[in-house]
């Protein structure tokens, strides 16, 4: 994975936060290039894994969803016991 990004990749990433859905033409509109080198842009940052995904953020309220609850687990090693019969012991 490269760690230095060009001023282009890091404007990409930045409008692909905003709007996962925006096409390569809006972006090369946007950043004042054609449409190949930002789709390869994007191509390059998918493979090498910076852009991991592209995802939907759902609105709760309007699926309905009007209670959110946030659970914590906490979990111990549970000992193990071996049960012989009792003729065994």
């Amino acid at each position: 994975m490269s760690s230095e990004w060009s001023k282009q990749d890091i404007a990409i990433m930045s409008w692909l936060q905003q709007d996962s859905t925006a096409s390569t033409a809006a972006l090369a509109d946007r950043l004042n290039s054609s449409q190949s080198p930002v789709w390869r842009r994007i191509n390059r940052l998918e493979e090498e894994g910076v852009i991991q995904r592209r995802v939907a953020l759902l609105d709760r309220n309007a699926l309905g969803m009007e209670i959110v609850v946030f659970a914590t687990i906490n979990l111990t090693q549970r000992e193990e016991r071996i049960c012989l019969p009792s003729s065994a012991k």
